[in-house]
């Protein structure tokens, strides 16, 4: 094989910024087997989890005119190829329609978070609407000049294949298993604990699941580590009073797989309708770490059916407080510590098991 030049760009490309920055930087070590690589990102990381949507817009236009500058005094020809994530938001967008002057190097963007179809459910699109499908093909339009593509949810694959022929790669995240301390919990006592550990921002639908663990009964407590945008409605949501429920602040990202070791059920959950545009890589954190994930989301979405083929945690698809509670009663009453293996199932699912041929093909096809 001749060895390329392969460019990795991305606002994140270190494995200690957070879980995008590690998935590129695994990318990043795997492109240098047999080729030459360079890496483009920012010396600095501008702090959004406190600031307002339209101060987020501006300072990731100015982020993504600093990364594109850098691209822009590099040497590349038609043996290059362009590996790039999907931080800051417009970054693939703006790649993809100055494809032309990066002197026919190939674009293989790395499509984590669907953007702008992504923004569209934030703001309050309704999922399966006419809208939805023009916003649908609408996004896609911004990668028809891709060679590649590769997501980390299959349903963003089946919306490539229903708007455009660009080929698109879905597999599991690549988070690596030896990168992930796993710990028993088998002789843990007392009340079973369930954490939220991340990002806490409108997209998490956090409120919902905060009013569901309010109303829930049983033996539990529900730690919520982090920050964002909607910290502070939490936060006041709870109040000071010592329930189950506690909001126990910011989680810085080296800490974050420790921290995970401690629960005994790591909550997930997403915004009706962001999981067809992203996958949050904290569900496979957790899973490596021997925890079983509890999914507020639908069952028939990318995170459902993984749970649902490899019995790695539980899943919620509820859109009324009441209803959610009663589950989480279920889960209080019922499970028992270890007796979900999520670790060595999804270890041995088909899944996993595919990550490191598509990768291959990925960066080198």
């Amino acid at each position: 094989m001749d060895e390329r030049n392969i460019v990795v760009i991305n606002k994140f490309l270190s494995e200690s910024d957070n879980s995008t920055g590690y998935l590129l930087n695994n990318i990043f070590k795997r492109a240098k087997e047999g080729n030459s690589v360079e890496l483009v990102a920012l010396n600095y990381h501008s702090e959004f989890k406190k600031i307002s949507l339209i101060w987020r817009i501006y300072y990731s236009i100015i982020e993504t005119r600093e990364l594109l500058k850098k691209l822009s005094k590099l040497k590349l020809s038609a043996n290059s190829t362009i590996i790039s994530g999907s931080n800051p938001f417009l970054l693939n967008l703006l790649i993809g329609f100055n494809k032309k002057k990066y002197n026919d190097a190939k674009w293989k963007p790395i499509i984590l978070d669907f953007f702008p179809l992504n923004f569209a459910y934030l703001v309050g699109l309704k999922k399966g609407s006419y809208l939805s499908k023009l916003f649908e093909k609408f996004s896609v339009f911004f990668y028809k000049n891709a060679d590649l593509i590769l997501t980390t949810n299959q349903r963003i694959k089946e919306i490539f294949e229903e708007y455009s022929e660009v080929k698109v790669i879905s597999v599991e995240t690549w988070i690596m298993p030896d990168d992930i301390a796993y710990k028993s919990h088998e002789e843990r006592q007392g009340p079973l604990n369930f954490q939220f550990l991340g990002n806490i921002s409108a997209l998490q639908n956090m409120p919902f699941v905060v009013n569901s663990f309010l109303k829930a009964e049983g033996d539990f407590i529900f730690e919520i580590f982090g920050e964002g945008t909607a910290a502070k409605k939490i936060k006041h949501m709870l109040g000071t009073s010592k329930n189950k429920v506690r909001y126990l602040g910011p989680s810085r990202y080296v800490l974050d797989n420790e921290k995970l070791t401690d629960a005994d059920i790591s909550v997930v959950s997403l915004l009706p309708g962001i999981e067809d545009c992203a996958v949050p890589s904290k569900a496979y954190y957790s899973i490596l770490s021997g925890i079983p994930i509890l999914y507020f989301g639908p069952k028939n979405s990318h995170l459902g059916k993984l749970i649902d083929k490899t019995k790695v945690g539980f899943i919620i698809d509820e859109h009324e407080t009441n209803m959610a509670s009663k589950k989480i009663n279920d889960i209080v009453k019922n499970y028992k510590r270890n007796s979900l293996q999520p670790r060595k199932n999804y270890l041995q699912s088909e899944q996993f098991l595919q990550i490191e041929q598509e990768l291959e093909y990925f960066i080198n096809g």
